[in-house]
């Protein structure tokens, strides 16, 4: 299974609920384990970033791992996607399946009906949500037209600046009492349903977008007054007064990847 917990499951579509980290650091391990898993078990797994600044961050860190991985371009139809070839190698086994980093933007979520192949499977693994629930319902739409079996899910940290400031204190204090710490992964109604209620009142503020390269920058730029932008300006004037970096600039990579290297050092001696 890709993802814990039970998934909304039809024959060829798999839609897992979301797994939670506190922060970037305690994402990545889960999934660069997912994609390892998968490639074992698929012809496909497809990375998805909303923002371009989590797309060259994940690209870094897909080298630092040691995954090849396709590089995608814009206009991608699901019928264009590189799966693994049916072949076998000279020891008669399959290659693991190839692994490619795309663009939410870069899919294109319509067309006309498709020939499924239900001999050829595909997990799309999406690394963080978007502020407006209709991006990641158009994603959604894309994975459902893929010719294979699909899994999708989602992979998001609870400190990203797309969802952070929305989610209240309470919230973290909460899961913190529960005993959920830096060094695992959840699933969480809970947290579910607070990024439900308050993406839904996004959707009504927002109508006209301008694409922005991280989540920070789309915030400021389309929130500019009212309570959610009050909630922005304090949650990022809270990061910053903490020291904590709000872009995923290269200095933000190599502390995500020393405390990924370092995680992974932990679990061997485990």
């Amino acid at each position: 299974m890709l993802f814990p917990r039970r998934p909304l499951f039809s024959w060829r579509f798999e839609l897992f609920p979301d797994s939670y980290g506190l922060d970037r650091a305690s994402v990545w391990p889960g999934v660069r384990r997912a994609i390892e898993r998968q490639q074992a078990q698929d012809d496909l797994v497809l990375l998805v970033t909303h923002f371009p600044t989590t797309y060259f961050e994940l690209q870094e860190l897909l080298d630092r791992w040691e995954i090849p991985h396709h590089v995608l371009r814009p206009g991608l139809n699901p019928a264009d996607l590189p799966l693994r070839s049916v072949a076998r190698n000279e020891t008669g086994l399959r290659e693991p399946a190839p692994v490619a980093l795309a663009l939410a933007e870069m899919l294109v979520a319509d067309g006309g009906p498709i020939a499924i192949d239900r001999r050829r499977n595909v997990s799309v693994i999406v690394v963080e949500r978007h502020p407006l629930s209709r991006h990641d319902l158009r994603l959604e739409s894309f994975a459902r037209r893929l010719p294979t079996r699909t899994r999708l899910g989602y992979f998001v940290a609870l400190d990203d600046d797309a969802i952070g400031p929305f989610l209240g204190d309470w919230t973290l204090l909460l899961l913190d009492q529960f005993g959920m710490n830096r060094h695992e992964l959840i699933v969480s109604d809970l947290i579910s349903r607070r990024l439900f209620r308050s993406r839904r009142r996004l959707e009504r503020l927002v109508r006209d977008e301008t694409p922005c390269d991280s989540p920070r920058r789309w915030l400021e730029h389309h929130l500019a007054a009212g309570r959610e932008a009050e909630m922005v300006r304090r949650w990022f004037e809270r990061r910053e007064a903490e020291g904590r970096t709000t872009e995923r600039d290269s200095h933000a990579s190599v502390v995500s990847r020393t405390s990924i290297d370092d995680d992974d050092e932990e679990s061997e001696s485990d």
